[in-house]
């Protein structure tokens, strides 16, 4: 009869060591060739600097221009090429020079019609019943009074018709004209008939 193995016999057991660093996987191994084959993106200094071109002096000055005439010195950060002209801009000149005022003192008029103006306006595009397309103003200086008075043209002989009638008023009203002014720029006044109309009677014309 067979003895049974003792129980105070003990089964050894392999003992598992266990490690706190993970395993790595086998598909995210990466091999030192493959991270070599990875393209590098170049640097900024090895790209070639494009050559700048200098503006001529003709498109410098175009430029000038085309800024209204700022400082030398601005369109050098603002335009590519700018090319410094030393030469004298004849607008900049002009344009620093300050006007004189040369002022005259006029003497004020003390009586009426002492000193008349006078202005043709028109063609207008309705004419008058008589088919008068132009009218004349005189004007008193001294009580701004008007004398409007209608005419079929404005040619020299009509304007200085239309001043006899003018001056007829002012000599039935007692008085006299002693300035004329205008501002003639095609001959309605600025001719030898109507100064010798205004000689006639001592009136001195400024046109």
């Amino acid at each position: 009869m067979r003895k049974r193995a003792s129980s105070s016999a003990h089964t050894t057991v392999p003992s598992i060591a266990h490690s706190t660093k993970p395993t790595p996987s086998p598909l995210h191994t990466t091999s030192p060739s493959a991270a070599s084959t990875v393209p590098q993106c170049p640097s900024a200094t090895e790209f070639p600097k494009p050559t700048q071109k200098s503006l001529t002096i003709s498109e410098s000055r175009l430029w000038h221009r085309r800024l209204a005439h700022i400082n030398p010195t601005a369109p050098r950060s603002l335009i590519d090429g700018y090319t410094k002209d030393d030469s004298i801009c004849t607008a900049c000149i002009q344009a620093k020079h300050k006007q004189k005022m040369i002022k005259v003192k006029t003497k004020r008029t003390t009586k009426p019609f002492e000193l008349v103006h006078s202005d043709v306006c028109g063609p207008f595009s309705t004419p008058t019943s008589a088919s008068h397309r132009y009218y004349v103003l005189f004007i008193d200086y001294y009580t701004r009074y008007t004398s409007v008075l209608v005419l079929p043209g404005k040619k020299s002989k009509k304007c200085t018709s239309a001043y006899q009638s003018f001056q007829a008023r002012v000599d039935s009203m007692g008085y006299e004209v002693k300035q004329f002014r205008s501002n003639d720029g095609r001959g309605e006044y600025d001719n030898r008939t109507f100064r010798q109309v205004l000689a006639a009677r001592g009136t001195t014309y400024e046109p």
